[in-house]
């Protein structure tokens, strides 16, 4: 909730900045939450369908999120390929009756290796060719490092899931471990919220410095 009650309060600031799609993610990963809490209540199971069917929307929201601040055309490229194989095997799994009741790890974990290897593009167009002065002082950059720094965090737990769902003693273990980097998430995602987005006198010019010399005879 942080970071869509600070989204509301500055988004005259963001504009255009794409922030809305995370906004989105957000609003659906509660509302998916009172979903499972609820039939938890009710009916007394966890409707692991609802949490296959969010791995799926999580991927492509955060991808899509990516790939708007993707530049180079290589690695728009890849993301799109990635894209067809992951929601090629997450959309068989989820039709299959077996993943209506049971958790789909391997979406989990293959979201998670996407999205971390999506994350290292973005840090390395930026170390090339940051967009702004200060680029760690942009929203982007902060939801970026949420997102790698939760899938990073979750990515073994994850991995072992499926397995291992029915292992009280793994259950506590995953419950803590995804809560603690739950909430890290949040407070990074809360603060590229209040984050000022670039403007003119701090954005980089976009010269390409291998002709720097050429640049500066021709302002001479």
């Amino acid at each position: 909730m942080i970071p869509i009650v600070l989204f509301l309060f500055t988004r005259k600031r963001h504009r255009g900045k794409g922030l809305w799609v995370i906004i989105i993610y957000l609003c659906y990963g509660i509302a998916t939450e009172l979903i499972n809490s609820y039939y938890n209540e009710v009916f007394h199971v966890i409707p692991q369908f609802n949490f296959n069917l969010f791995d799926i929307v999580e991927y492509c929201l955060l991808t899509y999120f990516i790939y708007k601040l993707m530049r180079h055309k290589q690695f728009r490229i890849i993301i799109l390929a990635f894209s067809v194989v992951f929601l090629s095997v997450s959309i068989f799994n989820i039709t299959r009756p077996f993943f209506h009741s049971h958790y789909d790890s391997l979406t989990n974990v293959l979201e998670s290796i996407l999205l971390i290897i999506y994350a290292i593009f973005y840090f390395f167009e930026q170390i090339r060719k940051p967009d702004h002065i200060f680029f760690y002082a942009i929203p982007e950059f902060w939801v970026i490092v949420a997102i790698l720094l939760y899938f990073s965090g979750t990515f073994f737990i994850d991995l072992y899931a499926q397995s291992q769902l029915e292992n009280k003693a793994f259950e506590l273990q995953y419950s803590l471990i995804n809560t603690a980097f739950y909430i890290l998430k949040i407070l990074l995602l809360g603060v590229a919220m209040i984050m000022q987005s670039g403007d003119k006198n701090n954005n980089i010019s976009r010269i390409d410095y291998s002709n720097l010399d050429e640049h500066l005879n021709l302002n001479r």
